[in-house]
């Protein structure tokens, strides 16, 4: 790479670049295909800075756009919205780059000692960051490169062989492969005339081979007979996400209601409402009628209902509550808050429930709950 090259000596430009490109490749933007070569700047910047400070500031900038574009949604925004989700929104935005720059500073220490090639190394020192990154308490897998694919439906099939972290080593390979051919071409294609077109072959059959198999894959399902289909109907009323929590349960219940019997003629055999549709504990006894009137709903509908609500698990002994816990002081109980679902069946009074296992770190979670109660007093789950 020589000083002509104006363009990948831009630092600053080229991390904008990859910041804007790896944004605009997830959803909802239909522009999946650009994770293949939004890194390739990143890259090249990387590798041209010359400190350790300067890789940092580069890397934080550059996975700063990206988190704003992917992301920015979290904190709410709006006059209605709980002013602890909204501080919780800007720190998770603004603090959450600072993960990605670990595997880069770790990537360049090695660049500097094994040379261009470390780049095929990339691919699997950035997915055991995104693998590290999903797992512990600080977990928050939403920007897993994976993810930027979700629309293409035919490259995608291959996960059920390989789970997300295939599709992101496939983004990553062909990134770095890409990458590592255009340097060659910048050194000399001449000189460099087989590895270049080895690099750039093999990042056409990381691209090509998993869409072959998705295709084929489709295909075949086309072709076979599953038995009864299932026909799903999701329910979306245009109800403000953060004034729903100061409403009238029995209002919110009847919204919801009036807009399923509406569906009601595509004979659905579940309907699905949305995240926290119902704003309140309505599983606990304080709640029981509200909870009686929607299975009556359900009863006489005859369908299968699946709904997002908060839930509530109570510690009989206080010792065994968590550090977030919440106490209620009308139960003289810890309990734990989750942003969960249930599934409500005719003519049953059993509920099937899922209470969220990784919650937003920030906007969900506060590690040291007991430490700061007022912090947690004005918390609800999102």
């Amino acid at each position: 790479m020589t000083k002509s090259h104006s363009f990948f000596d831009s630092k600053l430009a080229m991390g904008i670049v990859s910041g804007l490109l790896l944004g605009f490749s997830f959803p909802p933007f239909h522009f999946g295909w650009l994770a293949f070569v939004a890194l390739i700047p990143f890259l090249f910047a990387i590798d041209s800075a010359t400190s350790y400070k300067e890789i940092l500031k580069l890397s934080y900038f550059t996975f700063l756009i990206f988190n704003i574009i992917v992301i920015y949604w979290v904190g709410g925004w709006s006059k209605e919205t709980d002013p602890f989700m909204m501080i919780g929104g800007a720190a998770l935005v603004a603090g959450h780059p600072l993960f990605f720059v670990i595997p880069i500073l770790f990537y360049r220490f090695l660049r500097k000692r094994l040379g261009k090639t470390t780049l095929l190394l990339f691919p699997f020192l950035y997915l055991s960051f995104e693998h590290i990154h999903s797992i512990t308490q600080l977990a928050f897998p939403w920007l897993t490169v994976g993810y930027s694919q979700c629309y293409n439906l035919p490259g995608i099939q291959f996960a059920s062989l390989t789970g997300l972290f295939g599709v992101s080593l496939q983004i990553l390979m062909v990134n770095s492969l890409l990458a590592y051919a255009v340097m060659l071409w910048l050194d000399g294609p001449n000189e460099n005339k087989t590895k270049l077109i080895l690099s750039v072959s093999a990042a056409f059959l990381f691209v090509i081979i998993p869409e072959l198999y998705g295709l084929s894959v489709l295909v075949k399902a086309g072709r076979t007979h599953f038995g009864k289909e299932l026909r799903v109907t999701i329910i979306q009323p245009d109800i403000d996400p953060y004034a729903k929590w100061i409403g009238s349960p029995s209002q919110i219940l009847r919204t919801y209601e009036k807009e399923t019997y509406l569906a009601l003629g595509h004979k659905a055999d579940l309907v699905v409402w949305p995240e926290t549709a119902i704003p309140f504990y309505i599983l606990l006894p304080p709640f029981n009628f509200y909870r009686e009137e929607l299975q009556s709903f359900v009863d006489t509908t005859g369908i299968s209902l699946m709904s997002g609500l908060p839930l509530a698990r109570y510690y009989a002994d206080s010792n065994d509550a968590k550090p977030s816990s919440h106490y209620d002081e009308f139960m003289h109980q810890y309990y734990d808050a989750y942003n969960g679902a249930a599934l409500f069946l005719p003519h049953s009074d059993r509920y099937q429930t899922y209470g969220k296992i990784i919650l937003v770190p920030f906007a969900e979670r506060l590690r040291s709950g007991r430490m700061s109660p007022w912090l947690l007093g004005s918390h609800r789950p999102s």
